[in-house]
């Protein structure tokens, strides 16, 4: 049963000193053995204290109109001591709620001797049952604390953190280290992180990181929040990704990294991506997209993601030199790449090294440099063989309609057109080209 009241004044005297706890806009739940003070903490009613008792002689200290004092007599540890709590209970100007309180009140010894009647085995001698109970409801200790953070169960704690959004998320777990491991260890929680130049994205709610003067960076989140933090760009939003990307609970479906430059400001030689990433393993991620990152560092980052679980690869990589493509390099042999299903390269490369690694994939798109014969057989030879292509698109500032010759000899020599093919293994493709695009379809 619980009553919403103004306050409630929770004062333990002992021989010793007399120490009181006011608790406001409170709730009071009446259970069997206890007493417990509830509060609302991040929209969910949370036990800030527990006043267990034996029983309660409804001694009032103090009436008036909207209170009541009442003085609950308690077991102690050792039995000579007299130890006791006062509550004071103040309401609105409702006798409906203070009839109520005082109902309660006065029916708590039957609640209590119910309780016995129910719990105690009858073959129990008196001292027997008096030690239980003074067990039951103290344990080893005389004194009764609040309860705090270590007191309550880790399935307590994950359900409360659970229903936190991202922002909240990353507030509390800094509030202590209890908070932080219940939260790094069940997952940010996102689904969607796209870290820009100077914003990250995350699950369409934007945090933004603005140079501010004296090596400081002003933090917005959501147009209205903001906060003063000394660093510069790159390492506090570096640092945000991966505290969001540290439990190994994290399942994200899309991760997009295009991160910022070096500025005139702050100048840095530290590759943050590759920073974040040292301390991730087997991220499981199903989507990820590069760009302004090169082929080496992709590969570096690959390593750390979960295999099986990646679907999707892309990447944009700016050459500044465009008459020396850079080979792909080792990534084609990674488990991850051999085991995503989509592949889509919007940075001129080289095709000489790739066309071995590709015919495993659903799909395709491609920004071609050059584009040999010899290739284009090769690419022939992987839509006839391959069993799970189906889709494959080539761009270009090449002319890409010599490619359809390839897969018709007959067609006579045009530069838009469309036509079908038949794969050696029987799949249906519809082939659709101009001088910038080649685009190839299964037809289901």
């Amino acid at each position: 049963m619980s009553n919403k009241l103004i306050s409630v004044d929770v004062t333990y005297v002992d021989p010793n000193n007399n120490i009181t706890f006011q608790y406001l806009d409170a709730n009071l739940r009446f259970g069997r053995s206890s007493v417990h003070v509830i509060q609302e903490f991040f929209g969910k009613n949370l036990t800030r204290n527990i006043i267990p008792y034996r029983n309660i002689k409804s001694k009032t200290l103090k009436r008036g109109r909207w209170s009541k004092k009442v003085e609950i007599q308690l077991v102690a540890k050792n039995l000579k001591d007299s130890v006791k709590v006062k509550m004071e209970f103040k309401v609105n100007q409702d006798l409906k709620t203070y009839a109520t309180i005082d109902w309660v009140v006065d029916n708590f010894n039957d609640l209590i001797r119910e309780y016995q009647e129910k719990t105690q085995p009858k073959n129990l001698s008196r001292l027997q049952m008096l030690q239980n109970r003074c067990l039951a409801i103290f344990g080893k200790t005389s004194k009764e604390r609040s309860a705090s953070l270590p007191d309550l169960p880790s399935e307590l704690l994950q359900k409360i953190t659970k229903q936190l959004d991202t922002r909240n998320r990353m507030t509390i777990r800094k509030v202590c280290r209890i908070l932080r491991d219940a939260i790094d260890y069940q997952g940010s929680g996102v689904k969607s992180v796209k870290v820009g130049k100077d914003c990250m994205i995350i699950d369409g709610k934007y945090v933004k990181y603005r140079e501010s003067a004296r090596e400081s960076c002003m933090v917005i989140y959501e147009e209205h929040e903001k906060a003063m933090v000394y660093g510069t760009i790159q390492q506090l939003m570096f640092n945000d990704l991966a505290i969001l990307l540290k439990s190994p609970n994290v399942q994200l479906s899309l991760l997009d990294l295009a991160p910022p430059l070096p500025t005139v400001c702050h100048k840095t030689n530290v590759n943050f991506v590759e920073d974040v990433f040292k301390s991730v393993k087997d991220l499981h991620l199903e989507k990820i997209n590069f760009k302004g990152i090169n082929y080496e560092e992709i590969d570096t980052i690959l390593r750390h993601l979960k295999t099986g679980v990646l679907k999707e690869i892309s990447f944009d990589y700016k050459i500044t030199n465009s008459t020396i493509i850079p080979p792909i390099g080792d990534m084609v042999y990674l488990e991850q790449w051999k085991n995503a299903e989509n592949l889509c390269i919007h940075s001129h490369i080289s095709l000489g090294s790739l066309l071995d690694h590709i015919s495993h994939f659903h799909t395709i798109d491609i920004l071609c440099h050059t584009f040999s014969r010899l290739q284009i057989l090769q690419l022939q030879k992987i839509i006839d063989t391959s069993k799970t292509m189906r889709k494959c698109v080539f761009r270009g500032p090449i002319n890409l309609f010599g490619l359809a010759k390839v897969f018709d000899p007959k067609y006579k020599n045009k530069t838009h057109g469309k036509m079908s093919y038949v794969s050696k293994i029987g799949k249906r493709f519809l082939i659709e080209f101009t001088p910038q695009i080649f685009r190839m379809m299964e037809v289901v």
